[in-house]
């Protein structure tokens, strides 16, 4: 398929055989979203409009919950992560939202560490301890 009949934003999540490609072009569908409401004059959208972008790692057919999972933002890390880990990332994104007119950026990949089950790993709180950064300014 030519670049013309490829489809954007996250449809493009679905289609790409880059993972990351496809989440960029995400990223810059929501960015765009988020602009086109600030410009129609959609104040009360564009302050209600948020969003979190996960970027895994090389997703992995591994068992989840074996190894310590590791959270960072800005391309910092490298790696891989199980999908059942994966899963439970992205739950957690969706039960910690950003505040209101705001986005956070992560990226998660499993640490070498194993898991310490006394340390609780509790995603919610280490995704909500993220910086978040305004959508529109």
């Amino acid at each position: 398929l030519g670049a013309s009949s490829r489809p954007s934003g996250l449809s493009a999540l679905l289609w790409s055989a880059s993972p990351l490609a496809a989440a960029r072009e995400a990223e810059e569908s929501l960015a765009a979203a988020a602009a086109a409401a600030a410009a129609t004059g959609a104040e009360g959208k564009r302050r209600e409009f948020r969003y979190t972008v996960v970027r895994g790692g090389k997703v992995v057919d591994e068992p989840g919950r074996q190894k310590e999972v590791q959270l960072g933002q800005g391309d910092a890390i490298k790696g891989s992560i199980s999908r059942e880990d994966l899963a439970a990332v992205v739950q957690a994104a969706l039960a910690v939202p950003p505040p209101p007119g705001q986005r956070r950026v992560v990226e998660v990949v499993n640490s070498e560490s194993p898991r310490d089950s006394s340390n609780g790993n509790d995603l919610p709180e280490l995704l909500a301890g993220l910086p978040t950064e305004a959508i529109v300014s």
